[in-house]
């Protein structure tokens, strides 16, 4: 019954809100088109094929990729365990790159503060961790947070505390644009724009 219920969702997302449908903001569609729904192969991609990752860590992957390489994101901050898949993919637009793993709340903050300091990041949410590890390494770390930071959560439809928690963290933020994408939401953190949240099917 879930999994209908998922894919009847899924499948009405698909036909009122794909291919930019809707979207006025000009940052908002570029990175819906450009990012989202990019049809270009990179070359990265074909070694992936070859590697034993399923469909869904495939499509995610592709899609964390496109977005450290077209923000040009150098710091990655990974809060949980260690996922094969998205080291692969994460890392991979450009060698100076880093990747820091804050297991827990056990990282070393200061370490992740100083290369914070630097450059604008990409926080993204594990999968695997739970909810107190990401609100106790977030409320250590949020102060620190540079503008034009991203932040990714997955499986934000999972169950009704997932669904809670994500609205409850995406209405206590400052500023940010929302991209709901059923089953990743991304919030850019930027002043500049309007605070608002956009249904993507992806």
């Amino acid at each position: 019954m879930k999994r209908v219920k998922r894919f009847f969702i899924k499948w009405t997302r698909k036909l009122r809100h794909s291919g930019g449908h809707g979207i006025h903001s000009p940052f908002a569609f570029s990175f819906v088109m450009n990012v989202v729904y990019n049809p270009y192969p990179y070359y990265f991609f074909t070694g992936c094929k070859k590697k034993a990752f399923s469909k869904k860590e495939r499509k995610t992957g592709e899609l964390f990729f496109r977005l450290t390489e077209r923000y040009r994101l150098s710091t990655i901050v990974v809060i949980g365990n260690q996922s094969p898949h998205l080291t692969h993919y994460v890392t991979a637009s450009s060698n100076k790159i880093k990747l820091f793993y804050a297991e827990s709340v056990k990282a070393s903050i200061k370490e992740i503060e100083k290369e914070l300091s630097l450059c604008p990041a990409l926080f993204l949410f594990d999968d695997n961790a739970t909810k107190n590890e990401w609100v106790g390494f977030y409320e250590r770390i949020k102060a620190s947070i540079p503008e034009n930071s991203v932040i990714v959560m997955p499986d934000i439809q999972e169950d009704l505390e997932k669904r809670a928690f994500w609205g409850e963290f995406y209405q206590n933020q400052p500023t940010g644009v929302l991209f709901d994408l059923y089953d990743i939401g991304i919030i850019f953190l930027k002043k500049e724009l309007h605070k608002k949240r956009y249904i993507v099917s992806f």
